[in-house]
């Protein structure tokens, strides 16, 4: 089993609104499986503006009941 790390970036640091590219880096995905993720319906507070996706971070966070929360 790989040892796991600290996430680099702290929840209360990430935008209020961020997009696929800062969540998936902060989880620590590749975007194209969070951006599949989103149209699979399964992320919280995911929203379309144009072409892109954008994520409501604390959404996400309630939504997933904080099992990414960094130290």
């Amino acid at each position: 089993m790989p040892a796991t790390r600290p996430a680099t970036t702290r929840a209360d640091s990430l935008p209020d609104v961020a997009t696929v590219a800062e969540i998936a880096a902060w989880v620590r995905v590749d975007s194209r499986t969070l951006r599949a993720e989103i149209v699979a319906g399964n992320v919280p507070g995911a929203f379309r503006v144009g072409r892109s996706w954008r994520v409501v971070t604390q959404e996400y966070l309630r939504g997933v009941g904080g099992h990414h929360e960094a130290a």
